[in-house]
């Protein structure tokens, strides 16, 4: 095993000799630091990559003897001394289930692959940094007499659309499709750990009765209002707009498709997913409980 570390990455080559001695790869590993990890000592950056690779490669490296290959002694220090404090410590004695053993440097070529993939991983922005951004929700429902259904569009940080349309297992008004798409978004959303959201829909009394423009006064809307403000909660920034319905046509079209309006044959055969709708007879948790507005 070929390991090597630099700033922001670490990088790792296992290699198996044949019966010629002559040397196999069988398989490449690197992993981007986060920010923490980034002000490791470069020593215990070489230690997290050993760790990593034998935590990663386990079922290949523990039936075997493993010698490993570094510039640095400090893994032979790690492998030979018992390390009783410190987080390379910790690495250390998780490592003691594999038979590993330092080897001084002798084949150039198994380390230059490991240093090729340590320089050349690509820095991807981290979770948190993609989550603070923002993120842009489409949604819209359709209910009629062929069935209810509800399309989404989510646009991440990075303009990359995902589009989602689920039919209900039950009917329901337009108001509570519309709920259920904004309700079903919020949460694919908070799944993918976004915090900072844009809402676009083409229905003013849902958009207006978030922003406390309009009084939710219905009691069967209540509950979804409820569950939507209580989801709202859970982001750092909210941004709601109303927007035409033309600008909203993509989404109404995921919409119309799930409930079954106007399905072309071509449509028919794409899957749709089908979802439990929330029961108005079900009292909402305690979190979401809130007072009867208006009326």
């Amino acid at each position: 095993m070929y390991i090597a570390a630099s700033e922001r990455t670490i990088g790792s080559m296992l290699a198996q000799e044949d019966e010629n001695g002559i040397e196999r790869s069988i398989y490449y590993l690197s992993r981007v630091l986060n920010d923490p990890k980034t002000r490791y000592h470069p020593s215990e950056k070489l230690c997290l990559c050993l760790y990593f690779s034998c935590t990663k490669l386990k079922h290949y490296i523990k039936p075997f003897d493993v010698y490993v290959y570094s510039h640095f002694d400090i893994i032979k220090h790690m492998l030979s001394k018992p390390i009783v404090h410190s987080r390379v410590g910790k690495w250390a004695l998780a490592l003691t289930k594999y038979s590993l053993t330092y080897q001084s440097l002798k084949y150039v070529k198994g380390h230059i692959v490991a240093d090729f993939i340590a320089d050349h991983s690509i820095v991807e922005p981290s979770l948190s940094e993609v989550s603070n951004q923002l993120w842009k929700l489409y949604f819209d429902g359709s209910s009629h007499k062929n069935g209810t259904g509800i399309g989404i569009m989510i646009i991440s940080p990075n303009n990359v659309p995902t589009k989602y349309k689920f039919r209900l297992n039950q009917f329901c008004s337009n108001n509570k499709a519309e709920y259920e798409a904004l309700i079903t978004g919020l949460e694919i959303l908070l799944e993918l750990e976004a915090r900072c959201v844009g809402i676009k829909g083409d229905s003013e009394l849902v958009l207006k009765q978030l922003t406390k423009e309009y009084k939710c006064a219905k009691e069967n809307l209540i509950m979804y209002y409820a569950a939507a403000n209580a989801l709202l909660k859970r982001f750092t920034h909210v941004e709601v707009q109303h927007i035409p319905r033309i600008e909203n046509q993509e989404v109404n079209d995921l919409a119309q498709m799930a409930s079954e309006y106007k399905v072309s044959e071509e449509q028919m055969q794409e899957v749709i997913e089908i979802r439990n709708k929330r029961s108005s007879r079900e009292a909402p948790s305690k979190k979401l409980l809130i007072p009867k507005l208006g009326g």
